[in-house]
């Protein structure tokens, strides 16, 4: 992807979009099950862009129950024979079927952190591509906290006389004395790292297909 955004795709700038406002609020069951959705969804659209006139009309029924697209594996295979999607994507799309089928049978309490090796497989699109996504994940919630305490400290001003997280420094001055705050960043953490790689999977999708003629 030299030279070009992951975000350039349209399918992967809205993809991102849904993570950063939605995925990142489910529990982690929710989150996975959610972020399978995105990739097959995808895949949906893609067969139907992709399909020859002669079956247009019946792609809706291959791809819902019981058609032969019906599930996600199906679906990533049949894209895989065809070319429309590279060897990178289909092993990470594999990788978050295996996580979604455990989040979708578990009869306990799913935590993607149990899932922490599965995960970095999945991540696993390029060359430091599950270090960069840890710590853009990471900057992106350490971002959402620092505005919503900034925000917050805004509504302050006139019983205090000032903004309390009016900086950098008030912030981090304040996290160290109630490192409670900073909880929620790391619940939050494994969801939205899922969600940017399913981001960088459609991204990848998104390139190869616009290759097939």
């Amino acid at each position: 992807m030299s030279g070009t955004s992951w975000l350039d795709p349209p399918e992967a700038a809205r993809a991102f979009q849904v993570v950063i406002t939605d995925l990142i609020s489910e529990s982690d069951r929710g989150a996975t099950l959610i972020a399978a959705d995105m990739v097959s969804n995808h895949l949906d659209m893609m067969f139907e862009r992709r399909a020859p006139e002669f079956l247009k009309s019946r792609v809706r029924d291959m791809i819902a129950y019981p058609g032969v697209a019906a599930t996600l594996s199906a679906k990533a295979d049949i894209a895989a024979l065809n070319g429309w999607i590279g060897e990178t994507p289909y092993r990470s799309i594999g990788h978050l079927r295996r996580i979604r089928n455990k989040a979708a049978h578990s009869d306990r309490t799913f935590s993607l952190k149990d899932e922490k090796d599965r995960l970095r497989e999945m991540l696993n699109l390029g060359e430091n591509v599950p270090a960069a996504v840890h710590n853009m994940a990471l900057e992106i919630l350490i971002f959402n906290l620092f505005e919503r305490l900034r925000l917050t400290g805004e509504n302050l001003v006139q019983q205090l006389g000032e903004n309390p997280f009016g900086s950098f420094e008030k912030i981090v001055e304040e996290l160290q004395k109630r490192p409670d705050w900073s909880s929620p960043l790391e619940e939050r953490l494994p969801r939205l790292k899922l969600g940017l790689g399913v981001c960088l999977t459609i991204s990848l999708m998104e390139l190869t297909e616009k290759t097939v003629t």
